[in-house]
């Protein structure tokens, strides 16, 4: 599940270029670069939530700990994903 979400993140984050299309090389977007920072820190604590559900033993008792990691992975990414497709665009 985390290499497919990795992979859409990849993709967002190279098209998440064309929100700094509208820039010149004068003019810095602050606003932009601040959003694509935003979702790809959120992409990168979502891969390590996604791991450490799957650290807990495959016990009985651990089952609630690992679905709610895995619920918190599926926040994190789509909170990222939603960041990524809101980018600002450039003036």
């Amino acid at each position: 599940m985390t290499v497919p979400v990795a992979s859409v993140h990849f993709a967002l984050l190279g098209l998440s270029a064309m929100a700094f299309d509208s820039c010149d090389s004068a003019a810095d977007c602050p606003a932009a670069g601040a959003a694509v920072n935003r979702a790809a820190l959120v992409a990168v604590v979502a891969v390590p939530v996604a791991l450490t559900s799957w650290l807990w033993p495959d016990t009985r008792t651990y089952n609630r700990h690992r679905w709610a990691h895995l619920g918190a992975y599926v926040a994190l990414a789509g909170t990222s994903a939603g960041l990524f497709l809101t980018v600002p665009v450039g003036r």
